[in-house]
């Protein structure tokens, strides 16, 4: 997690996270406009702010929430630069939609802002339902990054909580996370990703004497999975699930669901391979069989 107050800083070591830290390094010495994906509570405003503290372009960082026109009144008429977050883009309105247009294209990379979109859900399959200005797409969309669900870096935890914790509780001892915890996070799917982990730490802190800490998620999702399972057979589950998703999201659109996995496209046909999955069964909206 990143402190409003210092510079931002993505905590892990795993490898999503660090492929992210070298996305954003790249992008930052540009002035592409940088579309953020992710779940929600997995940092995507971290990941903004650490991209506008890389730039090094100066100016403020200034957010607009593009689900709410009335955030966006008046920016056009500021010049003082900077990095400008529009969150939600994927939830605009038509109307704000066509504001964001006239800006980006009358501006340019020579306009005074530096142009940050956050973004739940995939844009093209949006563009593709009539719901997202396809114009507006490929003006933005052409630099995509995904900021890693928690149940994807599972290994960064304890740095995370050692993190959070010195945030909201400075000079506490961090007491370490219980092996019951960890157990137990493995097969959770953590929906709410950091921000649900941060409420869960948080809750219970300081922990009781003598108590493991903190308390370990629910398990209502672990009906199916009764046990740890040997590494071989979770990474084969995890890599069926993680391209079905892909193909789910982009309708069976392997180059899509390449760039989303931030792989080349010859090594994301490698992964399908290996799966068994074929992209077809997506592309009319089927489930996988």
């Amino acid at each position: 997690m990143g402190d409003d107050r210092t510079a931002p800083s993505i905590v892990g070591t795993s490898a999503a996270v660090e492929a992210l830290r070298r996305a954003l390094a790249r992008v930052a010495r540009t002035r592409l406009p940088v579309l953020l994906y992710g779940e929600t509570g997995t940092g995507k405003k971290l990941a903004a702010r650490v991209l506008h503290d890389l730039s090094g372009h100066g100016g403020e960082l200034r957010w607009a929430n593009g689900r709410n026109e009335a955030s966006l009144a008046g920016l056009e008429r500021e010049g003082c630069g900077g990095t400008l977050v529009v969150t939600g883009i994927d939830e605009a309105p038509a109307s704000a939609q066509a504001r964001i247009l006239g800006w980006v294209e009358t501006w340019g990379d020579d306009g005074p802002w530096r142009w940050v979109f956050t973004a739940r859900t995939d844009l093209e399959s949006r563009v593709e339902e009539g719901r997202f200005r396809a114009d507006l797409y490929y003006l933005i969309g052409g630099f995509p990054l995904v900021v890693p669900p928690l149940r994807e870096r599972l290994e960064d935890l304890p740095a995370l909580a050692r993190a959070l914790v010195a945030r909201h509780a400075p000079g506490r001892e961090f007491p370490g996370l219980s092996p019951a915890f960890l157990e137990e996070a493995a097969l959770y799917p953590w929906p709410g990703n950091v921000r649900e982990l941060e409420l869960l730490l948080l809750g219970s802190f300081p922990p009781e004497p003598d108590q493991p800490w903190p308390p370990a998620p629910s398990t209502r999702a672990r009906a199916d999975r009764p046990g740890i399972l040997p590494f071989g057979e979770a990474k084969r589950r995890f890599e069926r699930d993680y391209v079905a998703r892909l193909l789910l999201v982009t309708r069976g659109n392997v180059a899509r669901a390449a760039r989303l996995a931030g792989k080349a496209r010859k090594d994301f046909y490698i992964l399908m391979g290996r799966t068994g999955i074929r992209p077809h069964a997506f592309r009319t909206g089927g489930r996988r069989g």
